[in-house]
């Protein structure tokens, strides 16, 4: 199977992530990453989808894994991951879909945000523009809705509703504008 038909779960994408970060790894190693960068709450990953998403990722390809015989101390010898070339190249094409995407919930966007060092400063900036744009139409559409179906005349749980998601569209633009600007000045390390 190709990478372009592939796509990943999130953990498959915050694996690829940690991996191209650190080069090889261990699942143990990888375990202790998520924890200390505190992903185990955010990513909502549990140690064993950490070995069955490395599974997945080597049977589909985008990683492959050897046996460390340097290990040296007690307890069996470790897996060590790395991506391939198929799995970098769908890794960056995830990471700029997750950036440019207008979806303002879950946790993809995250997840992209936390492997912006994989991107050029034209591609970060191309992907918060695309996303600043696509948030902004969107948070037209949600206005004409609530328009069209009675703006203030909504009943109140249909009203706090709307509010909610222009307050959160708004908040998306907002930091979408942030970072474009951030990067029209300084360059990726201004983030």
């Amino acid at each position: 199977m190709k990478y372009k038909e592939q796509t990943l779960s999130n953990v498959e994408f915050m694996l690829m992530e940690i991996i191209a970060e650190c080069g090889e790894i261990s699942g143990y190693e990888i375990n202790t990453f998520v924890e200390a960068r505190g992903y185990r709450d955010w990513a909502e990953i549990g140690t064993t989808s950490i070995y069955v998403g490395l599974e997945k990722l080597n049977k589909k390809g985008l990683a492959r894994s050897r046996i460390d015989f340097e290990k040296t101390g007690k307890g069996p010898l470790p897996k060590l991951y790395g991506l391939t070339d198929e799995g970098f190249t769908l890794l960056k094409s995830t990471v700029l879909h997750s950036l440019s995407s207008g979806h303002t919930r879950g946790g993809r966007f995250d997840l992209g945000l936390s492997a912006i060092s994989m991107l050029s400063l034209e591609e970060l900036l191309a992907a918060f523009e695309k996303r600043r744009d696509s948030i902004a139409r969107g948070l037209q559409m949600v206005k004409e809705t609530c328009r069209r179906q009675g703006g203030e005349h909504l009943p109140p749980e249909a009203r706090i509703l709307f509010e909610h998601s222009f307050l959160n569209m708004q908040k998306e633009i907002d930091f979408a504008a942030g970072v474009i600007e951030k990067l029209k000045k300084g360059g990726i390390e201004s983030l």
